[in-house]
């Protein structure tokens, strides 16, 4: 942030808002409402935060796109990554669901789900520093975001996916030797982030969620030792844990901390939808360090679930029985979700509360989506009641393969997804034992891939090309057989990824009852699978 813009004047914007609530705020309006005059030199000065930079390079890519000025908001800013939506395979189809950016309007009339949000209004001050204020539901208002620096809807899951796949090194979005441009930290000038280093987009400093075992002993960031090719992560001071990473907020939402723990390999998120404590209990200064320290607590748990140190959270102690204990209490509410309930409900009664197999909670705990599933899943299968016996009653899979195209017979299609005759499916190659997992990986050589066999709304499906998350067709999937436990669960299409093939997709989905169905090659090998059982 170089460019020698300021950013825009907070308090112009927050009045805009408070008179007029059911009016959008566009690019424009912000732009309005930035000082005309330079804070310094464009290229030299800084890092100087500044959003209103980030917009008009928001509207420079939609000028690159083809778009006329006008019409920009039809820009969806993620296509850009990854083309449109409803075009994406892979793990772009699966990791980016439920994330959308917000084009103008009430936050209630938009065509995907909005969170309610609720603001503390209380005598005009920004935000309220009152306990008790008067929390004002922003559903109905205008849902106002900065085009190039926000206005993304998205959940928890979502957002820390996008970390991970951001900065994990895997290259998953960017090219290392781009993230490197964008880590190119520095301190930054504004007065409100002197703890801060600024690169492009991405900070890197030690706060309240990354506390260390001793004092901070800088806030510059120190040079990086990672090896030539990798991402170029600053080095850390002794004891001390750093991480990339930048939050976001709107009037009562947000995200944040949000980013990447470099050294355990974690991305994190915390979603809020409150702009004070709605408490009359606590202080908003109690409120806060209690926040600060569950954030603190829940990402220490998962550093010591990977073998990493813990961190020094400021209170209650950071014991590891007591972060165990709250790992487990979160472990158990989101097990309980409608989203959740039927992969990880029968999970509940072995949900971990000791340190021993802390393991589990940290893969399931709210607010943390883990990229290592397989390792949580390792531990937790030594919980055989977590895994049930899916609802398929004298179920029954089998293989049938042909060398090559030629090989199969006249009138059995070769497109993947086809219900074709019984005769296709002469074979009987066993597609594995799913009577203690729905989602279950198969050998294909010397590799492993993984299917799926269970019910859904009453109705026999079996499943190919269910991708683990955290890898892609080519990028460690297909899986060395080490980490076939790890993937192995009772699940559905959907939370077993199924379907998420850049080749395939959806069409490898075998959904319209039992038979016989056009299989995933393998290369010149054709494959077709029979399927059989009812629903109880």
């Amino acid at each position: 942030m170089k460019s020698g813009l300021d950013d825009y004047d907070g308090t112009a914007v927050y009045n805009a808002y408070l008179n007029s609530p059911l009016v959008t705020l566009y690019i424009s309006d912000y732009i309005d409402m930035t000082k005309k005059t330079l804070k310094g030199a464009p290229g030299t000065f800084g890092p100087w935060y500044t959003s209103t930079g980030f917009g008009l390079l928001g509207l420079i890519v939609a000028n690159a796109s083809g778009l006329a000025p006008q019409d920009y908001l039809s820009l969806d800013q993620l296509d850009i990554i990854f083309g449109p939506k409803a075009e994406r395979q892979g793990l772009a189809q699966s990791a980016f669901r439920d994330s959308d950016f917000i084009r103008g309007g009430l936050c209630s009339e938009q065509p995907f789900p909005v969170a309610h949000s609720f603001y503390s209004i209380s005598e005009g001050t920004y935000p309220s520093t009152k306990i008790g204020a008067l929390e004002q539901d922003l559903y109905n208002y205008a849902c106002t975001g900065g085009y190039g620096f926000g206005s993304l809807a998205s959940t928890g899951r979502e957002i820390a996916s996008f970390f991970y796949m951001l900065l994990s090194g895997e290259e998953l979005i960017l090219k290392n030797s781009t993230l490197n441009q964008m880590m190119n930290f520095e301190p930054m000038q504004n007065p409100w982030a002197v703890d801060y280093n600024y690169g492009m987009g991405l900070f890197w400093n030690r706060n309240e969620v990354t506390a260390g075992t001793t004092p901070a002993s800088s806030t510059a960031p120190l040079p990086s030792t990672q090896p030539s090719g990798w991402v170029q992560y600053p080095a850390t001071p002794q004891g001390e844990v750093w991480t990339v990473n930048h939050g976001g907020a709107t009037w009562a939402s947000g995200a944040g901390p949000a980013g990447y723990d470099p050294e355990s390999g974690i991305s994190f998120v915390v979603i809020y939808t409150t702009s004070a404590t709605m408490s009359t209990d606590v202080s908003l200064a109690e409120a806060a360090v209690q926040s600060g320290n569950q954030i603190c607590t829940q990402l220490s748990v998962a550093r010591v679930a990977l073998g990493y140190s813990a961190l020094q959270c400021s209170s209650p102690s950071t014991a590891l029985s007591q972060q165990a204990s709250v790992g487990s209490a979160y472990a158990i509410r989101w097990a309980e979700t409608p989203e959740t309930t039927g992969l990880y409900g029968p999970c509940r009664p072995c949900m971990p509360t000791t340190p021993a197999t802390i393991s589990c909670a940290s893969c399931f705990f709210e607010g943390f989506f883990l990229w290592s599933v397989a390792q949580c899943f390792a531990e937790c299968s030594q919980c055989t009641e977590c895994y049930s016996t899916p609802s398929v009653v004298g179920g029954s899979a089998t293989y049938t393969s042909y060398s090559s195209a030629s090989a199969v017979p006249s009138g059995c299609s070769l497109v993947v997804g086809t219900k074709v005759p019984n005769s296709c499916c002469s074979g009987d190659i066993s597609a594995g034992d799913f009577t203690t997992a729905t989602c279950l990986p198969y050998a294909v050589g010397s590799v492993d891939v993984r299917n799926f066999f269970g019910c859904e709304g009453g109705n026999l499906i079996y499943a190919e090309s269910c991708i683990p998350y955290g890898v892609t067709l080519g990028h460690g999937y297909p899986f060395s057989p080490a980490l076939a436990s790890g993937y192995t669960w009772n699940g559905t299409t959907n939370s077993c990824l199924c379907g998420t093939s850049s080749d395939y997709g959806s069409s490898s989905i075998y959904n319209q009852g039992a038979g016989c169905y056009t299989a995933v090659p393998n290369g010149d090998e054709k494959f077709f699978v029979k399927f059989s059982g009812t629903c109880a």
